[in-house]
């Protein structure tokens, strides 16, 4: 009894096509993958800016309510003094009062929330270091983005790799319904006499016989490839109507964020020549007519909180046009 070795590769391989689809397939994936991350980046600056503006904000809002604070404390001391020598009457007194008891609420409460807003800063940031907007205008004033930008949006990028890699993997399932190939190599020993041209020759161990095998499958039934071939067409059409959609949707946010910035881009041209300058002059004449008794506390009071109220305003409708700004970056990918 001889114990024979054998030993053998082989390696299947599919039709060239199918290997040039699935390289695409993977690279379309890829690029909507980093794509993904462009839009992470890019929701993450428009949060951070919207806080950092908002922030500022409400610094102006602090401002306002602390000036009025002094404004009432002052007050509140004469009006006390006056009181108390008999010069008026116990309603200043307690209008003073509560008046300044007002705005020292509005101020704790301001404080809460900048302090609210400042932890969800730092969060974003997700750094160890405590940061902190630096004080500066409060108005936005970078170039705005045009309808041009629309289609390099990261959204858009990533929907055309979808629709790409939904064709490739389409054409994929179709070049699989040509045949496989094979090629195979096998090395073995016949050890014992064998017979070789009428001549009895023994063949040991040492002596190897070599063999080369080539090879073509070819599917016999196709029905359930066929359906997988449909329903990655079907997968494609859908991904196509999907960028069709999201395109109409970016375009119709695009036009909305735009109509809101120029609302209040106008709005405050409008408070800068205008109101304002009112706010100004209302302030200024009825601390003058005041202090010259010609109006009563009272008076003087609903005077002093229409002007902060109308400053408060502006604070509220820069901010607002700020956010409507970083919004359409957004939009835009910038």
């Amino acid at each position: 009894i001889y114990n024979d070795t054998r030993f053998g590769i082989s390696q299947g391989f599919s039709f060239p096509g199918v290997y040039v689809q699935q390289k695409r397939l993977l690279n379309e994936n890829y690029l909507a993958t980093q794509t993904e991350t462009k839009l992470t980046a890019v929701e993450l600056t428009k949060n951070v800016k919207a806080l950092y503006y908002h922030i500022l904000a409400m610094r102006e809002k602090q401002k306002l309510l602390l000036y009025a604070d002094s404004i009432y404390e002052a007050f509140l001391q004469k009006a006390t003094l006056r009181y108390q020598k008999g010069e008026t009457n116990l309603l200043e007194k307690s209008t003073a009062a509560a008046s300044r008891s007002q705005v020292a609420n509005q101020l704790q409460l301001l404080q809460s929330d900048m302090q609210v807003a400042l932890q969800h800063f730092n969060r974003l940031l997700n750094d160890s270091i405590p940061y902190q907007p630096q004080t500066g205008t409060q108005l936005y004033t970078n170039t705005l983005p045009d309808s041009a930008a629309l289609t390099n949006t990261p959204v858009l990028q990533r929907e055309a790799h979808l629709v790409n890699a939904s064709m490739h993997q389409w054409r994929l399932e179709r070049n699989k319904l040509a045949p496989d190939f094979s090629v195979g190599y096998n090395n073995m020993s016949i050890i014992g006499q064998q017979n070789v041209n009428g001549n009895d020759v023994y063949f040991n161990a040492n002596k190897r016989f070599n063999t080369v095998s080539a090879g073509i499958s070819i599917p016999l039934f196709f029905g359930s490839q066929a359906a997988r071939i449909a329903a990655a067409k079907k997968s494609w059409l859908k991904a196509q109507n999907d960028y069709a959609l999201i395109t109409q949707q970016v375009k119709t946010g695009y036009d909305a964020a735009l109509a809101n910035v120029t609302k209040y881009r106008n709005s405050l041209s409008y408070y800068e020549a205008n109101t304002l300058q009112h706010a100004a002059t209302i302030i200024e004449t009825a601390n003058a007519q005041f202090a010259r008794g010609e109006i009563s506390y009272i008076e003087w009071t609903v005077l002093l909180n229409q002007s902060i109220g109308i400053k408060s305003d502006y604070t509220d409708l820069v901010n607002q046009y700020n956010q409507a700004v970083f919004e359409l970056e957004k939009i835009t990918g910038n």
